[in-house]
């Protein structure tokens, strides 16, 4: 594995250890993986095409999307457990990488365990 790979994983890694905190920032995520927030930034724009910002949302995201996939049918539940307390902001972010709002999704879900 290269120091790249190693270096994303690390990422994520941290990110999932921090999700249900409101307050994480991009300064914490480069501290805790050994980088300067202007150096996490360049390496995560070369390695990912996005902000360190984008990544963690994008986590936050991704798991509220499993959170919901295994049942959870609550977005209130779901904001709480990855640390977004703003609904609207929640609800934007979601839309952005979902392409459908939460709700919207967890109704379709929903119907789909009804059919099967």
């Amino acid at each position: 594995m290269s120091y790249d790979q190693k270096l994303l994983k690390n990422i994520n890694q941290v990110i999932e250890y921090n999700i249900a905190n409101p307050t994480f920032t991009v300064s914490e995520l480069a501290s805790e993986v050994g980088l300067s927030r202007m150096h996490l930034h360049r390496k995560l724009k070369t390695l990912a095409g996005e902000t360190a910002e984008s990544i963690i949302t994008r986590v936050k995201i991704m798991y509220a999307v499993d959170m919901f996939d295994k049942g959870c049918d609550r977005v209130q539940e779901a904001m709480n457990a990855v640390g977004i307390t703003n609904y609207g902001n929640f609800n934007n972010n979601f839309k952005k990488i979902m392409n459908v709002t939460a709700s919207y999704y967890i109704a379709k879900h929903k119907d789909r365990e009804a059919i099967s």
